[in-house]
């Protein structure tokens, strides 16, 4: 399971994320889903590629074919329904290349496009996040902590103390905007 944090910030973007990754009840060894791939920059479950910075909650092998279409595609703008029809593809995309069926997809995430960062999910959902939101099972505790003040990497931290499905390493990255 997961944690995922973002906070807008006055002259950046903030996104964190812990690191532990269960199959089921079974909590794997912790590792970092790094590649060797130059185009494709991981930072455990957040990964940046070509100047948009995705964080995702789900099923591990639907987020690992994300990262692989998103070096072939990405919403044309950041606008909600660009980010739609970027949801369709690739659920078309995840639909061709596997055995999932739409029923059966199960990722969300947070999406830093440009200026803007946006919620979205595998059920067509997309909202521009204003000020900061949190996506995975720990993410009401995430949600709580950044409520009071907390940074997101305190936010991912509360998170790991309280869901027993959230662990690990935190990984951050900032995004400079103006």
């Amino acid at each position: 399971m997961t944690v995922i944090a973002f906070r807008r910030k006055k002259n950046n973007f903030e996104i964190a994320s812990d690191s532990q990754i269960s199959f089921g009840q079974r909590k794997m060894p912790m590792y970092n889903n790094t590649t060797n791939d130059s185009s494709l920059e991981c930072y455990g479950k957040m990964f940046q590629v070509n100047g948009t910075t995705i964080g995702c909650a789900g099923i591990l092998s639907q987020i690992t074919l994300l990262q692989v279409f998103c070096k072939e595609q990405l919403p044309e703008s950041n606008e909600a329904h660009s980010i739609i029809l970027w949801l369709v593809d690739f659920m078309k995309y995840l639909s061709d290349k596997t055995l999932f069926k739409s029923e059966n997809m199960n990722f969300k995430g947070l999406m830093i496009k440009e200026d803007r960062c946006f919620f979205f999910s595998n059920n067509l959902d997309v909202a521009e996040v204003k000020e900061f939101d949190a996506i995975g099972s720990g993410k009401d505790y995430a949600i709580g902590a950044m409520q009071m003040g907390a940074d997101v990497e305190k936010a991912v931290e509360v998170a790991n103390i309280h869901d027993i499905h959230c662990g690990g390493k935190i990984s951050k990255i900032v995004i400079e905007h103006t």
